[in-house]
């Protein structure tokens, strides 16, 4: 019975599964390690793209706010304000008095109801007293949704006003290429990206 104890008990049982032995915890290690650098690269990675985000909205608003200062309705207003706030200034030196008024920076947009329409949604859409900044599911679905709808009425204001914005993408990635001069003759590849190869 004592040979059958040795044959069982053999010494190198533990030599011969070390190599499994150190597979194993380093893969247990390496899940431990992969799970904390995820979170905290995908932590960095969503306030990053939420931060971006929320400043294209915000662009937006402000627009939004600027264009619905310049609706016909809301300039008539002003009008009316700068007409009652409308000053005497008293030159004690000449004992003249002037009238003044504050100067208007802002030019009315055409009067179109479609136009007013637009830049009232758009104003709600980017309202930010409305958005969400819940770190769930259908928080963040809504605010894609209202992002890409806002973007898409800032489009057709735009086009309706005939006024022309950059893209900050567009323009952030090609800035050395909007401050090239155009060269030649003015035939349409000076005016384009693209140039000709001659």
């Amino acid at each position: 019975m004592a040979i059958n104890q040795t044959v069982d008990e053999d010494p190198f049982d533990s030599l011969l599964c070390l190599e499994d032995q150190f597979y194993k915890a380093g893969y247990e290690l390496g899940v431990g390690d992969g799970e904390h650098a995820g979170r905290v690269e995908g932590r960095s990675v969503g306030l990053k793209a939420g931060f971006e985000k929320y400043v294209a909205m915000g662009r937006l608003h402000g627009r939004a706010t600027m264009w619905g200062r310049r609706l016909p309705t809301h300039v008539d207003n002003v009008k009316r304000e700068e007409q009652a706030e409308t000053t005497l200034v008293v030159d004690s030196a000449q004992n003249s008095t002037t009238t003044c008024r504050p100067p208007s920076l802002v030019c009315a947009l055409p009067a179109n109801p479609r136009l007013d329409l637009h830049v009232k949604t758009l104003y709600a859409l980017a309202e930010p007293r409305s958005l969400s900044t819940d770190n769930n599911e259908d928080a963040v679905t809504d605010f894609a949704d209202r992002l890409k709808r806002a973007e898409g009425k800032a489009k057709v204001i735009e086009k309706i006003t005939g006024e022309v914005i950059f893209n900050s993408k567009i323009a952030s990635k090609n800035e050395s290429e909007w401050e090239k001069k155009p060269k030649g003759d003015g035939g349409i590849e000076d005016i384009s990206f693209v140039h000709a190869l001659h």
